[in-house]
């Protein structure tokens, strides 16, 4: 494939399979396809390097998991303290944090 970024349709076209299907092998729903078409599927995502668009994702399903957080001044030592306790915190069940600070 080119420079394009491959989207879910494209994987569909590659494997002859239904956009429904490699979304299911993309999200991991077992018992919904079988161990053949999985293993197409993530052939064809590796050869492709498919990534998730994660924007898309988050406008479809309607939520980011990202939390931003606003400070007064990272400087301060209390503020960067509790900013890397709820990195910490929410890095260990998968939320990414942006950090936003005036200066």
């Amino acid at each position: 494939m080119d420079d394009k970024r491959i989207s879910i349709k494209d994987l569909a076209k590659i494997t002859g399979y239904s956009v429904a299907t490699v979304s299911r092998v993309l999200n991991n729903k077992e018992g919904k396809f079988s161990e053949k078409t999985k293993e197409k599927v993530l052939a064809a995502i590796e050869e492709t390097n498919y990534a998730t668009n994660s924007i898309a994702k988050s406008l479809r399903v309607r939520k980011t998991n990202t939390i931003a957080v606003v400070i007064p001044d990272l400087s301060n030592s209390f503020f960067a303290r509790l900013v890397q306790e709820i990195e910490t915190l929410l890095f260990s069940r998968g939320v990414y944090i942006n950090y936003l600070y005036n200066r």
